[in-house]
């Protein structure tokens, strides 16, 4: 059932800010227009949906599926239609929109964001092996097709203490993401950020993309709670299994469909990628702490910036 929309706004200033519309209520807040189709381009990536919705991507909002302020219902030009949340999107003017398509796009380019999906390929594989500083992914299974991921990690010598033991299965966390940055990598990477606290690095054994982590996940825990697999372990999640097992009971799993109604965030930068690129571009990333308070403070600043006191 399409989601109830209560927010009625009505829009009464628009303004182009570095050719981007900006659309505002009579509070002042910022809200998409009701009336009338706008024109959108994206500014994440969305190609989990559609491999056509990359960044600099095309389409008209759709007035009618709309809550005014968070989220609007788009129609790309290249066919689907999603509901994403607002800051997936830019409103630019008609007649400037294809110029700021292209120019997202040249931005993008020799990313894993690049329009080109072969180009962007290749370099999500490169930055997949900037985990490998924390992260063993040599082996990993990836597999699946979703906008969220279950994973399953363990570390070798855990498997080698099975081995000794005789036994094909071993202690495996198994947890799943639904982030849109880093996704699993990020996620597993963010449970041991401490590496000087871990003698090895964690072993990814599997990644499956799916439509639903959390009703993966609870299928796949409940099988193994059934077969008295729960680990003794402080860490949650974690079972006595092996790949091949977890493998075969994903395969069995209920996998659900894209709800009509989910709305979308995409996938973005992490901070990481985004002060590389933003440093690729001439820019100085500036860190401090604010006089008199508990705070930190980050600033981004382009060559053609003067420096500003805080």
């Amino acid at each position: 059932m399409p989601k109830k929309l209560k927010l009625l706004p009505k829009v009464a200033t628009k303004e182009i800010v570095n050719g981007r519309i900006h659309a505002c209520d009579a509070n002042g807040r910022p809200c998409f227009d009701l009336d009338n189709p706008e024109r959108v381009v994206l500014t994440h990536d969305f190609r989990a949906y559609a491999p056509e919705l990359h960044r600099g991507a095309l389409g008209w909002t759709i007035p009618t599926d709309s809550d005014g302020y968070t989220f609007a219902r788009i129609a790309f030009d290249a066919g689907p239609r999603l509901r994403l949340r607002n800051f997936a999107v830019d409103r630019v003017p008609v007649e400037t929109a294809e110029a700021v398509a292209a120019q997202i796009i040249a931005e993008n380019r020799n990313t894993r964001f690049d329009a080109d999906r072969g180009v962007a390929a290749r370099y999500y594989q490169e930055f997949l092996a900037s985990y490998g500083n924390t992260l063993s992914l040599a082996s990993t299974i990836f597999g699946g097709t979703g906008d969220q991921e279950i994973y399953a990690f363990t570390y070798p010598s855990l498997v080698e203490i099975a081995t000794l033991k005789g036994e094909t299965v071993y202690p495996v966390k198994i947890g799943y993401s639904k982030s849109g940055y880093g996704g699993a990598g990020e996620r597993i990477r963010s449970l041991i950020t401490e590496k000087a606290g871990f003698p090895e690095k964690p072993v990814v054994l599997l990644i499956f993309k799916t439509w639903d982590g959390r009703k993966i996940e609870a299928q796949v825990h409940r099988k193994l709670r059934a077969m008295g697999r729960k680990a003794e372990s402080l860490g949650r999640e974690w079972f006595r299994t092996s790949t091949a097992e977890l493998r075969d009971f994903i395969a069995g799993c209920e996998h659900p469909t894209l709800p009509d109604d989910r709305i979308l965030v995409g996938s973005d930068e992490t901070i990481a990628e985004g002060f590389d690129r933003a440093m690729k571009n001439g820019a100085v990333i500036e860190m401090g702490l604010i006089p008199g308070q508990a705070a930190a403070m980050i600033r981004i600043r382009y060559p053609d910036q003067e420096p500003k006191e805080p």
